[in-house]
């Protein structure tokens, strides 16, 4: 009588996909430790304004009124820029959280809805993720991120970064970000 032997399955497959599991699974954990940069925290802002969770906190539509009134609120001292010329009207503004650290955010729309942002924090250019839209202007230098379907122009303002979102092309919104840092 003979024996039915079954052949043994072979480790190597196993410990190949052990493997990568495990690899895959050590990515995640660091991911979920590692700030994703000032730029995703930018954007999820302006997600949560364009989503309604983050609202008008001083509706205040003139940008000197709420300039002064975040002044109360904010370590630093910042300017709302006045949009009026590019035919967007302020809503109000807000203070928020940026990653830790706290930010102003001003809300504007123009008369078609088109939603923009600009945010200020305490911060420096230099912490910003690389990215290979750099431009200068006018001795001023930007970055420029792109984020989903939005556009994200930063820019050194003293002690202070100054930062304009917007799903609107993206040449549209550097051309936005060049008027509100000329002012």
């Amino acid at each position: 009588m003979t024996e039915n032997v079954r052949p043994l399955a072979e480790a190597r497959p196993f410990i190949i996909v052990g493997t990568l599991g495990a690899i895959a699974v050590g990515i995640v954990l660091v991911m979920l430790f590692v700030d994703p940069g000032m730029p995703a925290h930018v954007n999820e802002d302006y997600m949560r304004v364009a989503g309604r969770v983050l609202q008008v906190e001083l509706p205040l539509a003139d940008p000197q009124a709420l300039s002064a009134a975040l002044r109360e609120r904010f370590p630093r001292p910042v300017t709302v820029p006045s949009l009026a010329d590019l035919q967007y009207a302020l809503d109000g503004g807000a203070l928020s959280d940026l990653g830790g650290r706290p930010a102003v955010v001003a809300i504007f729309h123009n008369d078609r809805r088109d939603l923009l942002v600009w945010h200020a924090y305490e911060g420096q250019v230099s912490e910003l993720p690389s990215t290979p839209d750099v431009r200068d202007r006018d001795g001023q230098r930007y970055y420029v991120h792109r984020k989903t379907t939005n556009t994200l122009v930063f820019w050194q303002n003293g002690p202070i970064v100054e930062c304009v979102t917007s799903s609107l092309p993206s040449e549209q919104v550097f051309e936005i970000a060049l008027k509100v840092a000329a002012r």
